[in-house]
């Protein structure tokens, strides 16, 4: 079986050793515990994000593969639009991306190995 361990890459990189809890909710499904989200209001600004989760990612690296060779990392980006018509009501468009890299999977095998998962989610 894998140890998997999933780290916040948009948290202080003193805290990225910290793996975060998978929990379950009747209202909001499977999470991640304390995992950050960052509200963004165009491209540039979530383009920031995303470097900065790459940039933790590979100090955390660093700190990981002394345990690891390998880390996935994911990436979401969720996407709100609202739009008030002229006699007042709001419609609102939600959509969902969900960016993977899946490190070193072309030469993965059951060899009881850890996995290292790591997210960013960014609201905009």
């Amino acid at each position: 079986s894998f140890n998997e361990k999933v780290y916040d890459l948009l948290s202080p990189v003193d805290s990225l050793e910290t793996p975060l809890t998978v929990r379950e909710d009747s209202t909001k499904g499977v999470y991640l515990e304390g995992l950050e989200e960052v509200e963004v209001n165009n491209t540039d600004d979530a383009e920031e994000v995303l470097h900065r989760g790459t940039n933790n990612r590979q100090v955390a690296s660093t700190a990981m593969n002394r345990t690891s060779s390998r880390s996935h990392a994911v990436f979401v980006l969720s996407v709100k639009t609202v739009q008030t018509t002229s006699d007042g009501l709001s419609k609102v468009r939600a959509s969902k991306f969900t960016l993977v890299d899946l490190a070193g999977s072309e030469r993965q095998k059951s060899t009881g190995k850890m996995h290292t998962f790591v997210w960013m989610r960014i609201k905009g």
